[in-house]
């Protein structure tokens, strides 16, 4: 797990402190390590799982190395953490962003870190 003391130090949300995006426009990092925060929203009814949606300068950054990190039909591997619980997961794609399955015991929002790696 690639979670450890500094390990999250590349793009994070805007206004956050220790922001660290790529140089030149169009620019991508892999791996790539995302951190923002999300309502959860469910989707097709109640489950065990519901999604926080991937803000969309986060999900733009994501789909400029979805060919490098997705296994295949647009899902792409990560290892998250939420509060101190870490995880892997996929990350969806959904209406042109990408949507993170977490347990609905989470609550109505979410703060998240994302590890993605090149496959």
């Amino acid at each position: 797990m690639p979670f450890g003391a500094g390990a999250l130090t590349g793009r994070t949300t805007p206004g956050r402190e220790g922001r660290d995006l790529p140089r030149a426009p169009g620019a991508t990092v892999v791996p790539m390590d995302l951190r923002f925060r999300a309502p959860t929203i469910e989707w097709r009814g109640p489950a065990p799982f519901v999604f926080a949606r991937v803000p969309e300068e986060e999900a733009d950054a994501i789909a400029a190395i979805a060919g490098r990190a997705s296994y295949g039909w647009g899902c792409i591997p990560v290892d998250a953490r939420i509060g101190g619980t870490d995880f892997t997961t996929s990350l969806f794609p959904r209406e042109g962003g990408y949507l993170v399955p977490v347990k609905v015991e989470v609550g109505d929002e979410v703060e998240v870190a994302l590890h993605i790696e090149e496959r």
